[in-house]
């Protein structure tokens, strides 16, 4: 089940049982006013897309925790998407888009607690998704290789790595057009780059204050 069909029977439930609203924010990968209008048609109350910050979720959740249990309004707000500077895959590839800083203030007071966990996650969780997509000649699992290519480009996304992360939304494009002569190719590379991807996150740890790997 998907997050529009989700929200459209939560929102029936509530109709149906007379139960208060529940807040609803769609979390996307998507930043097009046509994917903001199917989020509010389906009775969600806002929109965020990714890449995310907790200064966008806390400045999304501000705008409605107030109004949690008020009936929408009669013409909701709707948030203007801030969209992903575009890569091309010739100017993609391992360095970051995204300097610890700029990280940091994203992440606002809560950086140096958030992306110690954030960036360790995304090397334990990277190296694993990684080591799946390296041996795809001996395993192929079409449904798992595009989850795999899906939450790298996520993840990468949210951590600054725009490079790689449109090395891997290309990937995945191909993967589910079935489009294998040119998606392995991309996998490959996707292999080759990622340790350098370790070599900057693991560098991005080691500047960080040892108190707030903890």
């Amino acid at each position: 089940m998907d997050g529009l069909t989700a929200t459209r029977l939560i929102r029936e439930r509530e109709a149906a049982g007379g139960l208060s609203r529940q807040l609803i924010i769609a979390l996307t990968a998507n930043a097009l006013a046509g994917d903001r209008e199917m989020c509010l048609q389906a009775g969600m109350d806002d929109y965020v897309s990714k890449p995310v910050t907790i200064a966008r979720v806390r400045s999304a959740l501000l705008r409605w925790l107030p109004a949690v249990r008020r009936p929408p309004a009669a013409n909701p707000v709707v948030p203007v998407a801030v969209p992903v500077e575009a890569t091309s895959l010739e100017a993609s590839g391992p360095a970051p888009a995204l300097s610890l800083p700029d990280l940091r203030a994203s992440l606002g007071q809560e950086a140096d607690v958030v992306i110690p966990v954030v960036l360790t996650s995304y090397l334990r969780e990277g190296s694993k998704q990684i080591a799946v997509l390296n041996n795809i000649d001996q395993e192929f699992e079409v449904d798992r290789i595009i989850r795999i290519v899906h939450n790298l480009k996520s993840a990468s996304a949210a951590i600054g790595l725009a490079g790689f992360s449109a090395l891997c939304k290309e990937t995945e494009t191909l993967a589910r057009a079935g489009d294998w002569a040119a998606a392995r190719p991309l996998i490959r590379r996707l292999v080759a780059d990622f340790p350098a991807i370790e070599k900057v996150v693991g560098e991005w740890l080691n500047q960080l204050p040892r108190g707030g790997a903890q």
